[in-house]
């Protein structure tokens, strides 16, 4: 049996891990979150008025309280593009202005619609 076949183990190449291929960073909540500066100018007075009503329909039971303040806080989210997920709805996310104000503009009016039609409970 012949030892000279087998590699030596003192070889630089073999003691190297194979390099690793990065993977895609994936979006966290507060990527961007300052970028541009009117980012947190309306993001931050908007998260508090949804944690305000969050926390003014836990304590009072007002279930439409609640609703509001996801609903809120969802059109907040989707505004601040957190994790991408305006970028997965085609119409807000179109090349087209008009198509995206569109967009915006049936989203926020099924928004006050549900609000309109919720009852005050």
């Amino acid at each position: 049996m012949a030892t000279d076949s087998l590699p030596a183990l003192s070889d630089p190449a073999l003691l190297t891990a194979p390099a690793a291929v990065a993977e895609p960073a994936k979006p966290s909540w507060l990527d961007g979150w300052n970028e541009p500066w009117w980012k947190p100018a309306i993001g931050i007075p908007l998260y508090a008025l949804a944690a305000g009503l969050l926390l003014g329909g836990l304590v009072g039971g007002s279930q439409a309280s609640l609703l509001h303040a996801l609903e809120l806080l969802a059109i907040g989210l989707l505004a601040a593009d957190a994790r991408g997920w305006r970028q997965r709805i085609p119409v807000l996310n179109s090349t087209d202005r008009a198509v995206a104000a569109g967009g915006w503009a049936i989203l926020l009016l099924a928004a006050v619609a549900l609000a309109v039609l919720l009852p005050a409970v």
